[in-house]
């Protein structure tokens, strides 16, 4: 389950000593919500995009089918057209030739006539019928390619942006992680404190045993060099006593 802006911003820390500095850690994590926040915007506006453009296509292959049912149409009208001018032609060619058996020359010249009128009349509208049907079909596949490509292109834009998006979360999380593994464990820090403090209380009584078994004499000389003491609070006994 992916985190949420609000998630990242509600993420409490427990504080310790020498821990990281709580404002630069409260400003990344804000750079950290502002980011994804915006990352999370812009993949709910390309989700909403790719959505219209999904039903801009549905909506040019419902257009697709309106334009394959017309040029059905238009072929069928063709064909009827066709038969019926063949039909035509037919029954001209046989009336003619029946004409020709009673007017002789002038009614074969006259079927002649009508019969060439007749064919040239078919062949008009079967070259009508079929250029319409070829046109409505060139404009229908011409916008079938174009829906093609809008949405092929879409569907690349959108990998592209999800890969950008993941990648960017990865490395989003991994800086998080880091930083996260890098703020130190509060019971290390005291366990390493009572150490050094034991370690002083140890030290501070071997001395003690060691002035009261070397007498008076070795007393003095401690006082004596009693004010030369390190900034830090360590004092310099020790080198007092591998001295003597």
């Amino acid at each position: 389950m992916l985190l949420t802006p609000i998630d990242i911003h509600n993420r409490e820390f427990s504080k310790s000593f020498r821990g990281y500095d709580e404002g630069e850690v409260d400003e990344f994590l804000d750079q950290v919500v502002n980011d994804y926040d915006r990352l999370c915007r812009d993949n709910e506006e390309l989700r909403d995009r790719i959505a219209r453009r999904d039903r801009d296509v549905e909506q040019y292959k419902r257009m697709e089918s309106s334009l394959q049912e017309a040029l059905s149409v238009a072929q069928r009208t063709a064909e009827e057209v066709t038969s019926a001018a063949k039909t035509f032609a037919l029954e001209t060619k046989e009336n003619a030739a029946k004409d020709c058996q009673s007017m002789k020359l002038r009614s074969e010249l006259e079927s002649q006539k009508r019969i060439e009128e007749a064919e040239s009349h078919a062949k008009k509208i079967i070259e009508e019928a079929e250029a319409r049907a070829k046109q409505t079909l060139d404009e229908a596949m011409g916008k079938v390619r174009v829906i093609v490509s809008e949405y092929d292109r879409l569907v690349r834009d959108r990998n592209r942006f999800l890969s950008i998006l993941r990648e960017t979360m990865e490395a989003e999380l991994k800086l998080l992680d880091r930083t996260l593994e890098e703020i130190p464990n509060p019971e290390a820090c005291e366990q390493a404190e009572s150490a050094q403090v034991s370690e002083r209380l140890v030290k501070q009584q071997e001395e003690a045993d060691y002035v009261k078994s070397h007498g008076s004499g070795y007393q003095a000389e401690v006082e004596a060099v009693a004010g030369d003491r390190t900034v830090d609070g360590k004092e310099k006994l020790g080198n007092v006593g591998d001295s003597v």
